[in-house]
């Protein structure tokens, strides 16, 4: 199982926030919410962030400058989520050093997949901090250290049966998820 990671969510409709937030609890993560950029630099520049899910559309800014402003606190993996996207919107994206894109309204599913990449980061080295935290969150799940079944994340968020794939909801993008740079080309 992926450790724990801390999300910090950035949407100015705050239920979408909250429900975003909730659905990332109740998948074993830690997250804060913020509603505008100046809240999620403040949040940033308190608390260890390890992805940042952002709207690009904000009342006092860009989900891409906002981005920015993260990563020259601490590294941090970008994640857009935003509902309006056109073709050209996902390479200003990426060149602003997000990861990944996903659009809203988007199923458990997708969400969640795109922070996987960030629970592994570097061909599955941990960072001390989220070796911590996983290690935490395995005692809290099982504290007499007994083995226990394996159980999938995707058994845990199964939703309805859809028609089709929700692969273009997510794209990724060949760079390095910390810190957006590109990776060498193979």
């Amino acid at each position: 199982m992926p450790p724990p990671l801390t999300v910090l969510v950035v949407d100015d409709h705050r239920d979408t926030a909250l429900l975003t937030a909730r659905i990332l609890r109740s998948a074993g993560h830690v997250a804060h919410t913020a509603g505008t950029c100046a809240e999620a630099v403040e949040i940033a520049r308190g608390l260890p962030v390890d992805v940042l899910l952002a709207d690009i559309g904000l009342p006092d800014g860009d989900g891409c400058e906002l981005l920015a402003a993260v990563r020259a606190l601490r590294p941090v993996r970008g994640v857009a989520f935003t509902a309006y996207v056109a073709p050209a919107d996902y390479e200003r994206f990426f060149r602003a050093g997000f990861a990944s894109v996903v659009e809203k309204p988007a199923r458990i599913e997708t969400l969640l997949a795109a922070l996987a990449p960030a629970a592994a980061p570097a061909a599955g080295l941990l960072t001390r901090e989220q070796e911590a935290r996983r290690a935490a969150a395995d005692t809290a799940r099982n504290p007499t250290g007994a083995i226990a079944a394996p159980t999938s994340s995707a058994a845990r968020h199964r939703g309805p049966a859809s028609e089709g794939s929700d692969a273009r909801a997510v794209a990724a993008h060949p760079s390095d998820p910390v810190s957006g740079k590109p990776k060498p080309q193979q």
